[in-house]
């Protein structure tokens, strides 16, 4: 649900935040910022987003917004570490530690390297930070610090970073600040999808329609069916109709579509992506979806990925292979068995 923090009276014991960071004129510019060594060539990010000065960000009062035991969860570039302790304490909360390291992995599994004047940038930090008694709501003690996960579009935090908050503190009010998708169970504030969908209105670029996404989907590369399209909207939106989807959206599963058509033209059929998918197991997975729907999972995907990892170990369906996709329809064809089995004892009991 979105919120607005300014007046809603909610108050929320864990706070997701990823700061629209503004960076330095050196740091935008790909400039030196000391030892002779050029640094990450940033673009302008007011092209991408609206970026948010450090005393702007503090400004914002979070605070009102937290419940008196609460937990922030903030990420922050290297270069922002300091910002990020100041707005902690604008903010109410005090820093405990680095909850999670993202290193950054590319579609094929190797690791993003980024130039810096001290050593190769290869992850991101997410910070944690509480206020009151935060620890007795801990759920869990086994929520690993490193997330390796494929970096997709910029700025945009692996999903697994916020599943790991879900199992560590269970199920308790959480908002999402400068978000951008939504997410079940989760509130939010902010919509960077539809920033995005603006900004690229601003730089001139024709933004994708629904018809955008049919023409990729029918593309002589991927041919998509129509039950294919429709189970990658889902996927990325949780939304069941095209015609429900926002400007930010379709721009998203768009960009997901053509990755997929890229990965097919490269012949790379054998490996894995973020977000398209095995293109050899799209037939398997069509027949995965199938089945959940019989069963009336499709309107939970949380269920369908908590069943996938108790299968295979693997998080995301889209990055099983073969074996383990015909291990998951098995395993749904089993349950089907049992509930039409238990209906069927049912419906004799009733005669």
């Amino acid at each position: 649900m979105r919120v607005d923090i300014t007046s809603t009276r909610k108050k929320y014991r864990v706070i997701y935040a990823d700061p629209p960071w503004k960076f330095s004129s050196k740091e935008a510019t790909g400039k030196n910022r000391g030892g002779g060594v050029k640094t990450t060539n940033y673009k302008p990010l007011e092209r991408i987003y609206p970026t948010m000065s450090t005393e702007a960000l503090k400004g914002l009062d979070v605070g009102r917004i937290a419940h008196r035991d609460a937990a922030l969860f903030m990420w922050a570039t290297d270069a922002h570490i300091p910002d990020a302790l100041e707005l902690y304490r604008a903010w109410g909360f005090r820093y405990v530690t680095v909850a999670f390291v993202w290193s950054k992995k590319t579609v094929n599994g190797k690791t993003v390297s980024n130039l810096a004047p001290w050593t190769l940038k290869n992850c991101e930090l997410c910070l944690m930070g509480t206020r009151g008694r935060m620890v007795q709501y801990k759920q869990r003690n086994n929520v690993p610090q490193l997330v390796e996960a494929v970096r997709t579009r910029h700025s945009e935090k692996p999903e697994e970073v916020r599943r790991s908050i879900e199992a560590l503190f269970g199920d308790v009010p959480r908002i999402e600040l400068f978000a951008r998708r939504r997410s079940p169970g989760w509130d939010y504030w902010g919509n960077e999808v539809q920033i995005m969908a603006a900004a690229t209105t601003r730089s001139g670029r024709k933004l994708p329609s629904i018809r955008t996404l049919w023409a990729i989907a029918k593309s002589p590369e991927l041919g998509l069916t129509d039950e294919d399209l429709h189970g990658v909207v889902y996927r990325e939106t949780g939304k069941g109709s095209m015609k429900q989807l926002t400007q930010g959206e379709i721009t998203a599963v768009a960009r997901v579509l053509q990755n997929m058509k890229d990965s097919a033209a490269r012949g790379s059929r054998s490996k894995r992506t973020d977000e398209g998918g095995n293109p050899t197991t799209e037939r398997q997975r069509r027949k995965i979806y199938a089945l959940t729907e019989a069963l009336g999972w499709n309107s939970d995907k949380r269920r369908i990925e908590g069943f996938v990892k108790r299968m295979t170990g693997i998080d995301r369906l889209e990055w099983l292979d073969a074996g383990q996709c015909e291990k998951v329809i098995e395993g749904l064809k089993a349950i089907l068995a049992r509930e039409q089995r238990k209906e069927g004892a049912d419906g004799r009991r009733d005669k």
